[in-house]
Order: C-alpha cells, then sequence, then structure tokens
C-alpha cells in the first residue's frame, strides 16, 4: 500500500471537506494502493500529493505500458503543449521510434510464439509509421489525438515514455512534478470522471496537498 500517513490523516481530510462527516465512523478500503471511502452513496479516493508521485514513479519505473493507461490521456497531450513545445519533430520521430524498440526488445521471449510476437510487433511498426505521418504533417501538438486514433493501447505509453525520456535522468523528479501538476490543475475532471474534485492542505501535517475525488465502485485509479 502507497500511504504518506496514517490513515487517519486521510480521513481527517476528507472530514474537511465534508463537514457533515465530523463524528461518522467512515470506513474505508484500500485499492490499487488508494484508500477509498463509501460515503453517501458515492465512493471517494483520497490521496495525497506524495501518494500520486509514489504511483505514477511506480509504473515508469516497472516499464509498465497497461498501468500508464490508467492515467488520463490529457496529461501528456498538456505536457507536449506546455512543457515540450520547443522539441523539434526529428527529436519526436527518433524518441518515438526509441520508445517502440524498448517496448519490443523487452516483451520479446522465448515462451511467445514468435509467429504472434512477429505478427503483432509488424501491427505496431504500421501503427507508428501512421503517427510518424500525423507528426510530420499536423506536428507535435496532434500526438496524442492521432495515438487514440490509431491504437492507444501502445502508442500512449510510448508518448508518454518518450516524453519522461526529454525530462533526463537528472530532471526525473520535475517530470513526476509536472505530471501531478498537470493532473490535479488541468485534468482532475477526467481523474473524477466528471465528478467531484477537492485539493485540501492540512497546514498542521504537510504543505503538499490532498486530493479528494469520485471514483467508481471498487475502483481507484491516479
Amino acid at each position: 500500500m502507497i500511504n504518506s500517513f496514517p490513515a487517519d490523516e486521510y480521513l481527517r481530510a476528507f472530514r474537511r471537506v465534508f463537514q457533515d462527516a465530523n463524528g461518522e465512523q467512515l470506513d474505508y478500503k484500500i485499492i490499487n494502493d488508494l484508500l477509498v471511502v463509501e460515503y453517501q452513496d458515492n465512493s471517494f479516493v483520497i490521496a495525497h500529493y506524495n501518494d500520486f508521485i509514489d504511483v505514477v514513479k511506480s509504473y515508469f519505473d516497472a516499464q509498465r505500458f497497461d498501468k500508464i493507461l490508467l492515467l488520463p490521456v490529457q496529461v501528456w497531450d498538456e505536457l507536449i503543449k506546455n512543457e515540450l513545445e520547443g522539441l523539434s519533430t526529428s527529436d519526436w520521430l527518433t524518441s518515438l521510434y526509441r520508445e517502440w524498440k524498448i517496448y519490443w526488445d523487452q516483451n520479446k521471449s522465448d515462451k511467445v510464439n514468435q509467429v504472434f510476437f512477429n505478427q503483432e510487433r509488424e501491427n505496431s511498426w504500421k501503427d507508428l509509421q501512421v503517427l510518424f505521418n500525423v507528426l510530420s504533417i499536423e506536428g507535435s501538438p496532434a500526438l496524442v489525438k492521432g495515438a487514440c486514433g490509431i491504437n492507444d493501447r501502445l502508442l500512449i505509453p510510448m508518448i508518454a515514455f518518450a516524453i519522461k525520456a526529454h525530462y533526463t535522468v537528472d530532471f526525473y523528479d520535475d517530470f513526476l512534478s509536472d505530471c501531478i501538476l498537470t493532473l490535479t490543475e488541468k485534468c482532475h475532471i477526467y481523474l473524477a470522471g466528471g465528478g467531484r474534485f477537492e485539493c485540501v492542505v492540512l497546514e498542521d501535517l504537510d504543505t503538499k496537498p490532498f486530493f479528494i475525488y469520485n471514483t467508481e465502485p471498487n475502483k481507484a485509479n491516479v
């Protein structure tokens, strides 16, 4: 479980937002390493800023393409347009190709049916060529939209890892911070599925905020 503070502090943050819950017994459960409270027929994730950092870092450190897809694609769209707007087309082409190659090199295994593996690799290469055409014609602001229309399952994580690579190892913490800032300030409507999203700081505990947002029953994603 990823938890920056004792559960009581998360519940205290929740009660700061939902003052009617003061004095009530709040039951919680842990789903996908996040604390979830059921309250007034709704499910709410309560997460600290550091939890978000740890979760996103775990996705990238483990090279988990499937976990990257849990994050709103709008995060990568915003980072491309606001943090990497000066990156050249040639830089994007080489970085996306590098991430494509890394993915298939890492997923190659003697246990995998080679005919199936080669077909999947070939199909993904064709998808990448289409994305290259989108990039060459419309520029990097069209990358995320193009990837979603071609094959988001592979291309969106490749874009995310390419963005991370442009921050370099020395600026990995800056990359994570930009991810969380973008997620909570510009993309929170997608995180909460259009529901409620709140930010609260417990000044006597930490300067970083807790985030409280709607989630589907028995689900919890950053």
